[in-house]
């Protein structure tokens, strides 16, 4: 009779020891918040770094896969955000987690001091540069850009390098136009002469029309690099942690290795 009293009591223990311990244990994956990844928005498109067809779950191209990688490896849960409302004049990219819609973005960003004051930055996946795209083939070198209508994005450092290097040009941005057009249509119609951005974006929209020539220079040498909330700092710990071992191995550079086709 006694031993069946002790039974009975040390099994009362351990099923509390129990009940206030389980949750304590599990994949780390599981006692992580989900993180909340910007790209775009579905029916946008920025090849080769991504693209999101209107009825697909998630985006395709280089940098989802890359930081599908780097989440997966470092264990955490994500989920991309594609309802995001912008009413902004300003970098969607930023915004969207300043606005805490997103805790990370990636969209060939470049790292540069003022972005760092609204966001954290990884260490550099990739580095790519600004180049010229034209029509005319009488365009072949930057001296050739005076008193042309250079286009590039407003808030991208496309814009910045044109504002500052091409005094004796007129810069052009989306607000200088009347209707959605693609700025490679806007070369087409001859409404601008020369367009700017990231080489690798350039040379893959160059492929769809052989009037198109991208210019062989790359005016600068941008790092790219995730952009991370300020008070995710055990998340940007870990996405280092991770970019620096795909580096060691070489799986960074052939994921990465699509920017350049």
């Amino acid at each position: 009779m006694l031993t069946v009293i002790i039974n009975e009591a040390m099994i009362k223990k351990l099923l509390l020891f129990l009940f206030i311990t389980l949750p304590f244990f599990g994949c780390k994956s599981q006692d992580k918040d989900e993180i909340r990844i910007f790209v775009a928005w579905p029916g946008a498109d920025y090849l080769p770094s991504y693209k999101w067809n209107v009825n697909d779950e998630k985006p395709t191209g280089v940098e989802p896969v890359l930081i599908e990688k780097i989440l997966s490896v470092a264990g955490y849960k994500y989920k991309f955000v594609k309802n995001y409302i912008y009413n902004k004049n300003g970098d969607v990219r930023i915004d969207v987690i300043t606005d805490n819609y997103a805790d990370i973005s990636i969209r060939s960003i470049t790292i540069n001091d003022n972005r760092k004051e609204k966001v954290n930055f990884s260490i550099p996946y990739y580095y790519d540069g600004i180049s010229a795209m034209v029509i005319d083939n009488k365009i072949k070198s930057k001296e050739d850009f005076a008193n042309k209508v250079v286009y590039a994005e407003k808030n991208t450092t496309a814009y910045k390098w044109a504002i500052k290097n091409l005094p004796n040009s007129k810069i052009v941005n989306y607000d200088d136009f009347n209707s959605a057009t693609y700025p490679k249509d806007l070369l087409l119609q001859n409404k601008i002469d020369i367009l700017l951005g990231d080489r690798t974006f350039l040379i893959n929209t160059a492929t769809y029309n052989s009037k198109f020539t991208v210019l062989n220079k790359k005016y600068t040498k941008e790092p790219f690099g995730i952009a991370v909330n300020k008070n995710k700092s055990d998340l940007l710990k870990k996405i280092n942690s991770v970019i620096t071992e795909l580096k060691k191995t070489g799986e960074l550079e052939k994921l990465t290795s699509e920017f350049e086709k």
